[in-house]
């Protein structure tokens, strides 16, 4: 069976996400990128930054530390002690540096973003909403200020109709800022007045004609609203304009899944790869779930190594290439590499545990495969994936009644789960002869 996909779908569902769908500027884990200082603090701070970079958490937070002993009264450092707890997932700390940031400086926009971004995350709608506001009372030219403060009301509060009030402010400031335009658009078409949101979105493109956002933003709202045809055509525009605008053709390509139109979806991703080979890794992900899909192993196999090339830390590759090579019972040395590597970078996704596990039972190890099966299931305790993985490893292991009862319960939490048909042939080789 396929892992970390149905991979066809989630392509066309990422590309279909209503149109309103943005993003704060803000990663999981993460809340803020240190600025470089140029006070006494600056050659601390740069340390820091590049320790972060590293990955050295504990560089990183002596760096910062001596930034705070060098500049007490500037927020910069404790700005990054914050974001080295938020990497931690240390909660309290994150919260306790930033208001340290802002005892020390109580006007500072940027520490006022960063608290934003944070309680953003928390889930603390409101309180963001207020932070940026004082944010945008500390700076009223920032730009990004506003334009957070707008996301939080669309996309937090559901306040498409405050959001479209502050975007506008952001645009009365700066005219030519593209972002806000495309923010404009998409708070008018959370409001239903898709004439008006489509105009906004022309607008930004025509504002910035060698900017790929306002047109690759318009074609995911036309698909969103079922408008495939229109989007493929906003986003052969697109290409036009841009040759090297690489979402573009990745784009189309899904689209085009969704036409059932296969070979021309392998075509634009391979476009794709030829025309921004600097991120041509998504483009060969893409093909090799194709390939497989198709059974044609051998480029399959190719074009995921292609993918891990030119990205070394794509996980869903190292992951996708693991699993492919477990299930064929082939080169399972090297598939346990690749499985423990995606472990490694994403040590938060419990389907590389799932995949780690896979490849155990390939290998004959089924116990190292039940630990890390558990794993997975207890960081994500209602995937039934994960528990039909372990049903058939118990089931290896001649443990009858715990392999029913992972079977069972991967059926009770979703009875057409891709593998829901095997699952029940095995309960019924498992139950008892009535």
């Amino acid at each position: 069976m396929r892992k970390l996909s149905q991979l066809i779908l989630a392509l066309a569902a990422a590309v279909a996400l209503p149109a309103t769908a943005t993003k704060l500027p803000i990663d999981p884990g993460s809340i803020s990128t240190p600025r470089p200082a140029s006070g006494p603090s600056a050659g601390a701070v740069d340390r820091a930054i590049a320790a972060l970079d590293a990955g050295d958490l504990g560089a990183a937070e002596a760096a910062f530390r001596e930034a705070t002993r060098l500049e007490p009264n500037a927020p910069g450092g404790y700005i990054g002690l914050a974001e080295v707890a938020a990497r931690r997932n240390q909660t309290a700390q994150v919260e306790s540096w930033l208001k340290k940031a802002l005892e020390v400086a109580p006007g500072s926009a940027e520490a006022l973003r960063v608290l934003g971004r944070y309680q953003y995350q928390q889930g603390r709608f409101a309180d963001a909403e207020a932070t940026f506001r004082k944010a945008v009372a500390a700076a009223p030219n920032d730009i990004d200020a506003r334009l957070e403060l707008g996301e939080v009301q669309l996309l937090g509060l559901k306040n498409p109709k405050a959001a479209e009030q502050t975007f506008r402010g952001a645009l009365e400031r700066n005219p030519g800022q593209v972002g806000a335009r495309i923010a404009l658009a998409k708070a008018l078409a959370a409001q239903g007045r898709a004439e008006e949101a489509v105009a906004a979105f022309e607008q930004a493109a025509k504002a910035a004609p060698r900017d790929p956002e306002p047109l690759l933003a318009l074609a995911r709202y036309r698909a969103s609203r079922a408008q495939i045809d229109a989007a493929l055509a906003t986003l052969d525009r697109l290409i036009a304009a841009v040759p090297t605008a690489a979402q573009a053709y990745l784009d189309r390509g899904d689209l085009l899944l969704l036409k059932n139109d296969v070979p021309r979806a392998m075509d634009s991703y391979r476009a794709m790869i030829k025309a921004a080979p600097e991120q041509a890794a998504s483009g060969h992900f893409r093909l090799a779930t194709l390939y497989e899909a198709q059974r044609q192993w051998a480029p399959a196999e190719q074009s995921y190594r292609a993918a891990i090339k030119a990205d070394p830390k794509f996980v869903a590759a190292y992951n996708n290439l693991a699993f492919m090579l477990a299930n064929r019972r082939q080169k399972l040395d090297e598939a346990l590499t690749l499985a423990e590597r995606a472990v490694e970078l994403a040590p938060g996704v419990p389907t590389t545990l799932d995949t780690l596990g896979w490849v155990y039972r390939a290998r004959g190890n089924l116990e190292a495969a039940v630990k890390a099966l558990e794993r997975a299931i207890a960081a994500q305790p209602r995937n039934p994936l994960f528990h039909y993985h372990l049903g058939i490893v118990r089931s290896d292991q001649g443990r009858k009644g715990e392999a029913r009862a992972s079977l069972e319960r991967a059926l009770t939490i979703d009875p057409k789960f891709r593998g829901a048909d095997d699952a029940r042939q095995r309960l019924g080789k498992l139950n008892p002869a009535r």
